[in-house]
């Protein structure tokens, strides 16, 4: 599922910062008496990151003995069915220096301008529609995702690796 799912990102490419994001992000940093930059982001934000590559990186910050990263749903529902995890960017300011931190306002100012958020949001989009019409469209696709989960939870729901929900069947939530 990495693969295809990595490989239909590749095909819609990377996101692209509109000028009205660039010029947004270069007025917060002139609102910070810094010099604005002519690209105000991260490189890594307009780039595809491969799977195994981002992987490392998040690794680096974690416990060896830590399986998982987070604690939100992704950890349970993907033992119920084959899944990928597809994460995009959430725009990053540049730091003029290695040991700047831009102020936490910077970070949410740009998270509430759709031309800094839609260049993701819309890659993200684009990539599950290709990748679930790959497997509708696929059956030997479909066929490899469905083998796959069942060889990591060992045998599907219910299985030798697999983990039940923490919540109890029947709870009203």
């Amino acid at each position: 599922m990495t693969d295809l799912t990595f490989g239909n990102m590749e095909l819609v490419g990377p996101p692209c910062f509109p000028d009205e994001a660039r010029n947004f992000a270069r007025r917060i940093q002139s609102n910070l008496g810094l010099e604005p930059m002519g690209n105000p982001f991260l490189d890594d934000n307009e780039r595809l990151m491969p799977p195994g590559e981002y992987e490392t990186r998040l690794r680096r910050a974690l416990p060896e003995w830590q399986t998982h990263y987070t604690s939100d749903d992704y950890v349970d529902y993907t033992w119920h069915a084959p899944t990928v995890r597809l994460l995009t960017m959430r725009p990053r300011l540049r730091p003029p220096s290695p040991d700047y931190e831009y102020p936490a306002w910077a970070h949410n100012a740009l998270g509430d301008l759709p031309a800094a958020i839609n260049p993701g949001i819309f890659l993200g989009a684009k990539m599950i529609a290709a990748t679930l019409l790959d497997l509708l469209t696929e059956p030997a696709l479909l066929k490899q995702a469905q083998e796959e989960f069942t060889e990591r939870t060992g045998g599907g729901a219910g299985g030798t690796n697999w983990v039940a929900p923490l919540l109890p069947t029947g709870d009203p939530l």
